[in-house]
């Protein structure tokens, strides 16, 4: 989880991208190919960041 105070939902989608981008053009020594995908939300002052990480989990456990 990457979080990005002061970031427009906009700006963080960017981020997402150059951050996958970099990934995709580094060399890991014990990989072929190693890739990352992100999901970007925008979180609002009058949402709890722990709600959100609670539904965002949620899935996965």
């Amino acid at each position: 989880m990457l979080l990005a105070p002061e970031t427009s939902l906009e700006q963080a989608v960017r981020l997402a991208d150059k951050i996958r981008s970099a990934i995709k053009h580094t060399a890991f020594p014990l990989q072929n190919c190693v890739t990352a995908s992100f999901g970007v939300v925008e979180v609002h002052s009058s949402e709890s960041v722990k709600n959100l990480m609670k539904e965002w989990i949620t899935p996965f456990i």
